[in-house]
């Protein structure tokens, strides 16, 4: 490093320091009791510092002094834009999602959690018969057909119909098991699957659109589950394995709208799902629902996107 000259000056050497930054030269600004020294950090641009240094000690208001002033501060503007952005973008990085992102730009994923928290304290977690239980259902009990010889059953078969729907016009009975969990266990591994894939499709692709695809996977999924089964079954299931299913399937489709499903996470919701299956008393249908429709939903526009490029 060597010095390059002092000024008393503080603006004369500001603005020359100035000159030097835009014409890439790298240098350093000191001040002491003597004044303002102007050092030039590598020994390759001393000579060209010191021929700019003369001309400035001769006529310091030339114009293009006047012009790297102009330049030098847009330079360091653009800079400090770029390191502001970077400090962002690794303090996200490095804290949790709850500690950079508010609240209120997730507002359907945060709703479905305390919806679901909710109803199941108020519903003991499915073992109460109160009336508020009965109501979220997706039929308030089941139907059958019976069949007496005489005064004896001998026949006995459900009938899968949704009168409290159909006749009594409650339609939120399609939706409303999704928020009804069993057990705690059952309701915390729901939630934490609800916030992962939650947030992240909501911050991606917007409320509405994460809305939608609650209504549309969780209601199919429900009315499939009982189709196959009774009213007895709830849980956020079927739509956590459609948000999977869509998820892992941006990934592979269109990666490049910022969505996937890393390897350890495909493997380990695979499995579950296959354990699930070899289970009893596991809204199985509806996970199977969730996760086709999930994926058909993720994979769909891509495909459809990748026929119109190969047609042309």
């Amino acid at each position: 490093m060597r010095l390059l000259g002092t000024q008393s000056d503080e603006q004369l050497a500001v603005r020359f320091w100035n000159y030097l930054e835009s014409q890439k030269i790298s240098s350093r600004l000191d001040r002491d009791a003597d004044g303002f020294h102007i050092w030039v950090i590598s020994e390759d641009d001393v000579d060209r510092a010191k021929a700019a240094y003369t001309d400035y000690l001769v006529d310091p208001k030339n114009e293009k002094f006047n012009a790297a002033d102009k330049l030098t501060a847009e330079l360091k503007r653009i800079r400090s834009e770029a390191e502001k952005k970077a400090k962002k973008a690794n303090s996200r990085q490095r804290t949790l999602p709850w500690q950079t992102r508010q609240q209120n730009d997730i507002p359907v994923t945060i709703l479905l959690i305390v919806i679901s928290v909710t109803v199941s304290l108020l519903t003991s977690f499915g073992q109460s018969d109160s009336r508020l239980s009965r109501s979220l259902h997706i039929n308030d009990g089941m139907l059958y057909r019976v069949t007496y010889q005489g005064e004896e059953v001998i026949d006995r078969v459900p009938v899968h119909t949704l009168p409290d729907i159909t006749e009594k016009g409650q339609v939120w009975r399609l939706i409303s098991p999704i928020f009804l969990h069993l057990s705690p266990m059952h309701l915390v591994f729901n939630m934490i699957m609800t916030f992962q894939f939650g947030s992240l499709i909501e911050r991606r692709k917007g409320s509405l659109f994460i809305l939608l695809q609650v209504l549309f996977v969780g209601v199919l999924s429900n009315l499939l589950q009982f189709y196959f089964t009774d009213p007895g079954f709830g849980g956020m299931s079927g739509v956590l394995y459609g948000f999977f299913g869509y998820v892992w399937m941006k990934g592979i489709v269109s990666p490049e709208e910022g969505l996937g499903a890393d390897r350890q996470t495909v493997f380990v919701l695979l499995v579950w799902f296959v354990i699930c299956m070899l289970s009893v008393g596991v809204a199985n249908y509806a996970h199977a629902a969730g996760l086709f429709l999930g994926m058909f939903l993720g994979a769909a526009p891509g495909v459809y996107r990748g026929r119109k490029r190969f047609a042309r």
